[in-house]
């Protein structure tokens, strides 16, 4: 075999495995779940009907009742360091069977928006993903 095509067959195999390598680290790395942040849904949350994913970070329980929390902005807390710095706090309601939230948890809660007599607005959930409990990255 000549020098040029076993350079040529390396070269190819070392391309091939690059690409699948690169294409494993895509498939892994990527989330595939759509969700919106806090901060998206702000102006008007009414306006986005059905179901929706969100995340943010757990700011705060009712003090009455636990399955009622309120959900800021995780990119705002990031910034700010203060997870009493949120501008605005989504008041959400989980009455489902997955454990509820700890305060500082980053999750992505699916659900719908509602009106609500006390809170105006309530993002009723049905599902909680907590993914990390963020105070940590903060302090």
């Amino acid at each position: 075999m000549n020098i040029n095509k076993v350079a040529l067959l390396i070269v190819s195999s070392v391309v091939v495995v690059f690409l699948i390598g690169f294409a494993t680290f895509l498939y892994i790395n990527t989330d595939t779940e759509k969700h919106l942040a806090i901060n998206d849904i702000k102006s008007d949350p009414l306006a986005f009907s059905g179901e929706v994913t969100l995340n943010g970070v757990v700011a705060g329980f009712a003090q009455d009742n636990e399955t009622i929390f309120a959900l800021m902005d995780t990119e705002e807390l990031l910034i700010c360091k203060d997870i009493n710095c949120g501008a605005f706090q989504l008041a959400t309601h989980y009455e489902g069977n997955d454990p509820l939230p700890e305060f500082g948890d980053e999750i992505n809660v699916t659900g719908s928006f509602i009106k609500d007599d006390v809170f105006g607005v309530v993002f009723k959930v049905t599902n909680v993903d907590v993914k990390r409990n963020i105070l940590s990255l903060i302090s």
